[in-house]
């Protein structure tokens, strides 16, 4: 059993805010309904891109994404001219849309 450990600038103490169970780091704070059972979730099994979307009401396409891939925490809509963050996470969708709602974009992880 090994612990998780947490720094805080604005304090010396180091807050263990987590504990590692079979191969997989949990937060404290993480409900029990979405720790795996057992064993790692293999990604290859989801999809990483909906080329089938574009052109789909915005709506529609966020309920595709969310069903066909529980990885996905955050689907992010994107109207024209938004600025968006360079960084890449795997738990994240972003929706570019046009001013009618429908994706121009081909959605995927990132």
């Amino acid at each position: 059993l090994s612990y998780l450990w947490w720094y805080s600038s604005h304090s010396s103490h180091v807050i263990i805010s987590g504990i590692r169970e079979s191969s997989h780091i949990y937060n404290m704070s993480q409900s029990i309904e979405k720790r795996p059972s057992f064993g790692p979730i293999d990604a290859s099994k989801f999809p990483r891109r909906w080329d089938n979307l574009v052109g789909t009401d915005v709506n529609y396409a966020a309920k595709i994404v969310k069903t066909e891939n529980p990885q996905v925490n955050k689907v992010q809509i994107v109207r024209p001219g938004q600025p968006v963050t360079k960084d890449l996470r795997q738990d994240r969708v972003r929706l570019f849309v046009d001013n009618k709602m429908q994706i121009i974009q081909t959605p995927r992880i990132g």
